[in-house]
């Protein structure tokens, strides 16, 4: 991609690289794939409905060994593509991954554990929190922030409510 490099084309009255946009483009159609492919497809269903009951799914006459197994070697084929996608514009090396894991993990917690859709939102709102506080100066401001405010709804959620005593007269 190294050619591509220094060549830019003006989008939208901004002026973009050329490389950069192949990657937009590449991940938007490779998201929909994804989702097409978990929504409609028979593995994609099966997948899914591992996720959700691992141990209800051979019930239903699912191979749990055989979908798990499906689900590690697609997750395995997105990360490599990941990976050459972002070589577009950054430097490749064996820990270049460590970095995005943090993100990767807000992301998935907040969207839903097997929501495309929503882990595309929640990878939206982080990316803006992001660029947000690199406009300001704080780079790691956005993760922290988004961070801070999925923790305190995870607590929410998950802590009882407080006892309510009643009145005493």
């Amino acid at each position: 991609y190294s050619y591509l490099v220094g060549e830019q084309r003006e989008l939208f009255g901004t002026v973009v690289q050329v490389n950069r946009l192949i990657v937009v483009i590449a991940a938007i159609v490779l998201s929909a794939a994804v989702f097409a492919f978990l929504r409609f497809s028979t593995p994609g269903r099966a997948m899914r409905a591992i996720a959700s009951s691992p141990h209800t799914a051979p019930l239903v006459g699912i191979d749990v060994r055989k979908y798990s197994a499906v689900a590690f070697a697609t997750g395995a084929g997105l990360a490599a593509v990941a990976g050459i996608l972002l070589s577009a514009f950054r430097t490749v090396n064996p820990a270049m991954g460590a970095e995005y894991t943090l993100n990767a993990l807000i992301v998935i917690v907040m969207g839903g554990i097997g929501n495309v859709a929503g882990g595309l939102v929640a990878a939206l709102i982080l990316g803006l929190t992001q660029t947000l506080a690199n406009m300001l100066g704080q780079s790691a401001l956005g993760t922290v922030i988004v961070f801070a405010v999925l923790t305190n709804t995870w607590s929410e959620k998950r802590m009882p409510p407080p006892a309510v005593k009643p009145p005493t007269a």
